[in-house]
Protein backbone atom coordinates (compact mmCIF):
# COMPACT_ATOMS: atom_id res chain seq x y z
CA UNK A 1 0.00 0.00 0.00
CA UNK A 2 1.24 3.53 -1.20
CA UNK A 3 3.08 5.78 1.61
CA UNK A 4 1.34 8.99 -0.12
CA UNK A 5 -2.48 9.71 0.50
CA UNK A 6 -2.83 11.85 -2.82
CA UNK A 7 -2.15 11.89 -6.57
CA UNK A 8 -3.11 14.87 -8.72
CA UNK A 9 -6.61 14.67 -10.36
CA UNK A 10 -8.07 17.23 -13.05
CA UNK A 11 -11.54 17.88 -13.23
CA UNK A 12 -11.72 18.74 -17.30
CA UNK A 13 -10.02 15.34 -17.95
CA UNK A 14 -12.28 13.31 -15.88
CA UNK A 15 -15.07 15.03 -17.01
CA UNK A 16 -14.18 14.86 -20.63
CA UNK A 17 -13.36 11.21 -20.20
CA UNK A 18 -16.11 9.92 -18.54
CA UNK A 19 -18.48 11.95 -20.46
CA UNK A 20 -21.62 9.23 -21.72
CA UNK A 21 -21.08 6.90 -19.34
CA UNK A 22 -23.51 5.71 -16.70
CA UNK A 23 -23.70 6.56 -13.14
CA UNK A 24 -22.59 3.06 -12.18
CA UNK A 25 -19.82 2.87 -14.86
CA UNK A 26 -18.23 5.87 -14.08
CA UNK A 27 -18.41 4.83 -10.29
CA UNK A 28 -16.59 1.40 -11.23
CA UNK A 29 -14.03 3.49 -13.47
CA UNK A 30 -13.19 5.53 -10.29
CA UNK A 31 -12.87 2.80 -7.80
CA UNK A 32 -10.21 1.23 -9.86
CA UNK A 33 -8.32 4.09 -10.58
CA UNK A 34 -8.17 5.04 -6.33
CA UNK A 35 -6.89 1.46 -5.70
CA UNK A 36 -4.33 1.60 -8.64
CA UNK A 37 -3.21 4.76 -6.74
CA UNK A 38 -3.21 3.05 -3.44
CA UNK A 39 -1.33 0.14 -3.73
CA UNK A 40 1.29 1.31 -7.21
CA UNK A 41 0.45 -2.19 -8.66
CA UNK A 42 -1.62 -3.83 -11.43
CA UNK A 43 -4.63 -5.02 -9.88
CA UNK A 44 -5.29 -8.96 -10.16
CA UNK A 45 -7.93 -9.74 -11.76
CA UNK A 46 -10.46 -11.67 -9.81
CA UNK A 47 -14.04 -10.28 -10.68
CA UNK A 48 -15.59 -11.80 -7.45
CA UNK A 49 -13.19 -9.53 -5.35
CA UNK A 50 -13.29 -6.48 -7.35
CA UNK A 51 -17.03 -6.20 -7.91
CA UNK A 52 -17.76 -6.46 -4.47
CA UNK A 53 -14.49 -3.83 -4.16
CA UNK A 54 -16.51 -1.57 -6.07
CA UNK A 55 -20.27 -2.26 -5.01
CA UNK A 56 -21.48 -4.20 -7.88
CA UNK A 57 -22.60 -7.10 -9.02
CA UNK A 58 -20.10 -9.62 -10.88
CA UNK A 59 -22.21 -9.11 -14.28
CA UNK A 60 -22.49 -5.40 -14.16
CA UNK A 61 -18.85 -5.63 -13.16
CA UNK A 62 -17.62 -7.87 -16.14
CA UNK A 63 -19.93 -5.68 -19.09
CA UNK A 64 -18.31 -2.25 -17.20
CA UNK A 65 -14.87 -3.66 -17.15
CA UNK A 66 -15.45 -5.26 -21.26
CA UNK A 67 -16.32 -1.61 -22.16
CA UNK A 68 -13.35 0.22 -20.02
CA UNK A 69 -10.72 -2.07 -21.80
CA UNK A 70 -12.63 -2.16 -25.46
CA UNK A 71 -11.86 2.24 -24.96
CA UNK A 72 -8.39 2.45 -23.95
CA UNK A 73 -9.14 3.38 -20.46
CA UNK A 74 -8.25 -0.20 -18.51
CA UNK A 75 -5.43 -1.99 -20.02
CA UNK A 76 -4.38 -5.77 -19.29
CA UNK A 77 -0.81 -6.05 -17.82
CA UNK A 78 1.18 -9.17 -16.78
CA UNK A 79 -2.39 -10.69 -15.77
CA UNK A 80 -4.00 -7.47 -13.80
CA UNK A 81 -6.02 -4.61 -14.85
CA UNK A 82 -3.55 -1.01 -15.47
CA UNK A 83 -4.20 2.44 -16.35
CA UNK A 84 -0.78 3.93 -17.97
CA UNK A 85 -1.83 7.52 -16.87
CA UNK A 86 -1.71 6.04 -13.34
CA UNK A 87 1.59 4.78 -13.94
CA UNK A 88 2.77 8.01 -15.14
CA UNK A 89 1.40 10.09 -12.16
CA UNK A 90 2.65 7.51 -9.58
CA UNK A 91 6.76 7.93 -11.07
CA UNK A 92 6.09 11.24 -10.96
CA UNK A 93 4.95 11.78 -7.46
CA UNK A 94 7.75 9.20 -5.90
CA UNK A 95 10.30 11.34 -7.78
CA UNK A 96 8.36 14.76 -6.21
CA UNK A 97 8.62 13.19 -3.19
CA UNK A 98 12.05 11.83 -3.62
CA UNK A 99 13.47 15.38 -4.53
CA UNK A 100 12.15 16.94 -1.08
CA UNK A 101 13.33 14.38 1.24
CA UNK A 102 16.78 14.78 -0.68
CA UNK A 103 16.67 18.82 0.19
CA UNK A 104 15.09 18.19 3.61
CA UNK A 105 18.09 15.94 4.23
CA UNK A 106 20.03 19.04 2.87
CA UNK A 107 18.91 21.47 5.15
CA UNK A 108 19.78 19.29 8.29
CA UNK A 109 23.04 18.30 7.64
CA UNK A 110 23.86 22.11 6.75
CA UNK A 111 22.40 23.30 10.12
CA UNK A 112 25.44 21.24 12.29
CA UNK A 113 27.75 22.74 14.44
CA UNK A 114 31.14 24.23 14.14
CA UNK A 115 32.41 20.65 14.08
CA UNK A 116 30.17 19.20 11.69
CA UNK A 117 31.24 22.42 9.29
CA UNK A 118 35.24 21.56 9.84
CA UNK A 119 34.16 17.92 9.19
CA UNK A 120 32.60 19.13 6.02
CA UNK A 121 35.76 21.14 4.68
CA UNK A 122 37.71 18.40 5.51
CA UNK A 123 35.52 15.70 3.70
CA UNK A 124 35.22 18.31 0.71
CA UNK A 125 38.98 18.38 0.21
CA UNK A 126 39.65 15.34 -0.08
CA UNK A 127 36.39 14.74 -2.16
CA UNK A 128 37.76 17.24 -4.73
CA UNK A 129 39.92 14.56 -7.06
CA UNK A 130 36.59 12.54 -7.80
CA UNK A 131 34.66 15.64 -7.92
CA UNK A 132 37.16 17.30 -10.88
CA UNK A 133 36.56 13.83 -12.50
CA UNK A 134 33.07 14.07 -12.32
CA UNK A 135 33.05 17.48 -13.57
CA UNK A 136 34.62 16.35 -16.40
CA UNK A 137 31.87 13.96 -17.90
CA UNK A 138 29.13 15.17 -19.64
CA UNK A 139 25.83 15.07 -18.49
CA UNK A 140 23.03 12.71 -19.27
CA UNK A 141 20.50 14.53 -20.59
CA UNK A 142 16.71 13.85 -19.93
CA UNK A 143 15.92 12.98 -23.32
CA UNK A 144 18.91 10.85 -23.58
CA UNK A 145 17.02 8.70 -20.57
CA UNK A 146 14.11 8.44 -22.42
CA UNK A 147 13.11 5.09 -23.64
CA UNK A 148 12.26 5.21 -27.58
CA UNK A 149 8.49 5.23 -28.47
CA UNK A 150 7.42 2.78 -31.00
CA UNK A 151 4.64 4.50 -32.84
CA UNK A 152 2.16 1.53 -34.11
CA UNK A 153 0.75 2.12 -37.84
CA UNK A 154 -2.90 4.04 -38.10
CA UNK A 155 -5.21 0.65 -38.10
CA UNK A 156 -7.61 0.66 -41.56
CA UNK A 157 -10.96 -0.37 -41.48
CA UNK A 158 -13.05 -1.04 -43.80
CA UNK A 159 -15.12 1.39 -46.14
CA UNK A 160 -18.33 1.39 -45.11
CA UNK A 161 -17.60 1.48 -41.53
CA UNK A 162 -15.03 4.44 -42.10
CA UNK A 163 -18.03 6.44 -43.77
CA UNK A 164 -19.92 5.67 -40.56
CA UNK A 165 -17.29 7.12 -38.55
CA UNK A 166 -16.60 9.82 -40.28
CA UNK A 167 -20.69 10.92 -40.62
CA UNK A 168 -20.35 10.08 -36.48
CA UNK A 169 -18.01 12.94 -36.45
CA UNK A 170 -19.05 15.56 -38.62
CA UNK A 171 -22.99 14.62 -38.79
CA UNK A 172 -23.13 18.29 -40.94
CA UNK A 173 -20.08 18.38 -42.80
CA UNK A 174 -18.06 20.95 -40.20
CA UNK A 175 -15.09 20.13 -38.09
CA UNK A 176 -16.85 21.61 -35.25
CA UNK A 177 -19.24 19.03 -34.84
CA UNK A 178 -16.11 16.02 -33.86
CA UNK A 179 -16.84 14.70 -30.54
CA UNK A 180 -12.30 14.62 -29.70
CA UNK A 181 -12.80 12.36 -27.15
CA UNK A 182 -14.06 9.23 -29.06
CA UNK A 183 -11.77 6.35 -30.76
CA UNK A 184 -13.06 4.08 -33.74
CA UNK A 185 -11.62 0.66 -32.02
CA UNK A 186 -14.28 0.13 -30.05
CA UNK A 187 -17.10 1.05 -31.88
CA UNK A 188 -16.14 -0.82 -34.99
CA UNK A 189 -15.86 -3.87 -32.55
CA UNK A 190 -19.91 -3.20 -32.64
CA UNK A 191 -20.08 -2.60 -36.30
CA UNK A 192 -18.71 -5.61 -37.25
CA UNK A 193 -21.71 -7.77 -35.71
CA UNK A 194 -24.19 -6.19 -37.41
CA UNK A 195 -26.37 -6.96 -40.27
CA UNK A 196 -25.96 -5.25 -43.38
CA UNK A 197 -29.33 -4.08 -43.55
CA UNK A 198 -28.48 -2.70 -39.51
CA UNK A 199 -25.33 -0.95 -40.61
CA UNK A 200 -27.39 1.07 -43.03
CA UNK A 201 -30.13 2.14 -40.58
CA UNK A 202 -27.76 2.72 -37.70
CA UNK A 203 -25.81 5.15 -40.76
CA UNK A 204 -28.75 6.91 -41.35
CA UNK A 205 -29.75 7.37 -37.39
CA UNK A 206 -26.92 9.44 -36.99
CA UNK A 207 -27.94 13.16 -37.70
CA UNK A 208 -31.49 12.68 -35.81
CA UNK A 209 -29.98 10.93 -32.62
CA UNK A 210 -26.98 13.55 -31.95
CA UNK A 211 -29.75 15.90 -32.72
CA UNK A 212 -31.87 15.03 -30.08
CA UNK A 213 -28.91 14.57 -27.90
CA UNK A 214 -28.04 18.21 -28.26
CA UNK A 215 -31.61 19.29 -27.53
CA UNK A 216 -31.65 17.33 -24.61
CA UNK A 217 -28.40 19.46 -22.95
CA UNK A 218 -26.30 16.53 -23.46
CA UNK A 219 -23.71 15.29 -25.65
CA UNK A 220 -23.84 11.99 -27.77
CA UNK A 221 -22.61 8.49 -26.26
CA UNK A 222 -20.01 7.21 -27.65
CA UNK A 223 -20.15 5.73 -30.80
CA UNK A 224 -19.55 2.12 -29.17
CA UNK A 225 -22.57 2.74 -26.72
CA UNK A 226 -24.75 3.74 -29.60
CA UNK A 227 -24.24 0.79 -32.04
CA UNK A 228 -23.83 -1.75 -28.81
CA UNK A 229 -27.54 -0.47 -27.70
CA UNK A 230 -29.18 -0.50 -30.99
CA UNK A 231 -30.25 3.30 -30.26
CA UNK A 232 -30.37 3.89 -33.72
CA UNK A 233 -33.68 2.00 -34.11
CA UNK A 234 -34.76 4.90 -32.27
CA UNK A 235 -33.76 7.61 -34.54
CA UNK A 236 -34.73 6.08 -37.90
CA UNK A 237 -34.98 8.70 -40.55
CA UNK A 238 -39.03 9.48 -41.15
CA UNK A 239 -40.92 9.18 -44.41
CA UNK A 240 -41.70 12.57 -46.23
CA UNK A 241 -45.43 13.65 -45.64
CA UNK A 242 -48.04 12.13 -47.81
CA UNK A 243 -49.66 14.37 -49.68
CA UNK A 244 -53.65 14.42 -50.57
CA UNK A 245 -55.22 14.96 -54.23
CA UNK A 246 -58.68 15.77 -54.02
CA UNK A 247 -60.47 14.10 -56.87
CA UNK A 248 -63.78 15.47 -58.65
CA UNK A 249 -66.58 13.24 -59.74
CA UNK A 250 -66.85 13.44 -63.67
CA UNK A 251 -63.37 13.46 -64.70
CA UNK A 252 -61.32 10.48 -66.11
CA UNK A 253 -58.84 10.20 -62.84
CA UNK A 254 -62.40 9.64 -60.58
CA UNK A 255 -63.13 6.92 -62.94
CA UNK A 256 -59.81 5.33 -62.75
CA UNK A 257 -59.69 5.65 -58.90
CA UNK A 258 -63.41 4.01 -58.83
CA UNK A 259 -62.11 1.50 -60.96
CA UNK A 260 -58.79 0.37 -59.07
CA UNK A 261 -60.55 0.59 -55.82
CA UNK A 262 -63.46 -1.73 -56.77
CA UNK A 263 -60.99 -3.86 -58.34
CA UNK A 264 -58.19 -4.12 -55.32
CA UNK A 265 -61.48 -5.22 -53.05
CA UNK A 266 -61.29 -1.53 -51.85
CA UNK A 267 -65.36 -0.58 -52.61
CA UNK A 268 -65.59 1.70 -49.67
CA UNK A 269 -63.13 3.82 -51.14
CA UNK A 270 -64.87 4.41 -54.49
CA UNK A 271 -66.81 7.11 -53.15
CA UNK A 272 -69.62 9.11 -55.67
CA UNK A 273 -68.35 12.23 -54.18
CA UNK A 274 -64.87 13.92 -54.32
CA UNK A 275 -62.07 11.41 -52.95
CA UNK A 276 -59.03 12.19 -51.35
CA UNK A 277 -56.40 10.43 -52.72
CA UNK A 278 -52.28 10.01 -51.36
CA UNK A 279 -50.18 10.64 -54.18
CA UNK A 280 -47.45 8.21 -53.03
CA UNK A 281 -49.91 5.10 -52.86
CA UNK A 282 -50.24 3.77 -55.09
CA UNK A 283 -48.41 5.24 -57.58
CA UNK A 284 -51.04 7.81 -58.91
CA UNK A 285 -49.56 7.50 -63.26
CA UNK A 286 -50.02 3.90 -62.25
CA UNK A 287 -53.87 4.55 -61.86
CA UNK A 288 -54.68 6.80 -64.08
CA UNK A 289 -52.19 5.52 -67.45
Amino acid sequence: MSDLPWFRFYPSDWLGGTRGMKASEAGIYITLIATMYEREVPLPEDIGRLARLCGASQSSFKATLQMLVMEGKIERVNGGLWNKRVGREVETRTEKVSVARQNANHRWSSAGGKDQQKQGTKNADASKPQCQTNASQRPETRDQKKEKIVRKSKPTYPEDFEEFWNRWQHPSGENNNKWPTHTPKAAYSQWKQLTPDDRKRAFDGIVQYQSACLKAGHDPAHAFRYLRDRAFENFEPQAPPQKLIEVFPGTDEHAAWTTYFRQNDKPWMAKPGPMNVVSSFPKREEVIQ
